[in-house]
């Protein structure tokens, strides 16, 4: 899935958990209205979405679209190399 993909189906997540859309990708989606309910309904959508599982951890540690955007891309590009055999850093974290 492209970013500009995940930007949307997040954004549209948003809209829909919060019940507006007044909101901008660099909004933080907790001083907008949400709370952490509402992220693990956004999560399993999004992790169903993209085929794989997504911790809640990543959207706390990602909390604006743009942001949240950008961390699940790389979750998945560091998943494809994975899977390739190469290994990988993630946050910090090696993935074999």
């Amino acid at each position: 899935m492209h970013i500009d993909e995940l930007t949307g189906f997040i954004r549209s997540r948003w809209g829909e958990a919060l019940g507006h859309a007044d909101f901008g990708d660099g909004d933080d989606f907790f001083d907008i209205g949400g709370n952490s309910l509402l992220v693990a309904g956004i999560m399993a959508a999004l992790g169903t979405e993209v085929g794989t599982r997504l911790s809640l951890r990543m959207f706390f540690d990602h909390p604006t679209i743009r942001e949240l955007a950008e961390a699940v891309d790389a979750h998945l590009r560091a998943a494809a190399r994975s899977a390739d055999g190469e290994g990988v850093v993630v946050d910090g974290a090696a993935i074999r």
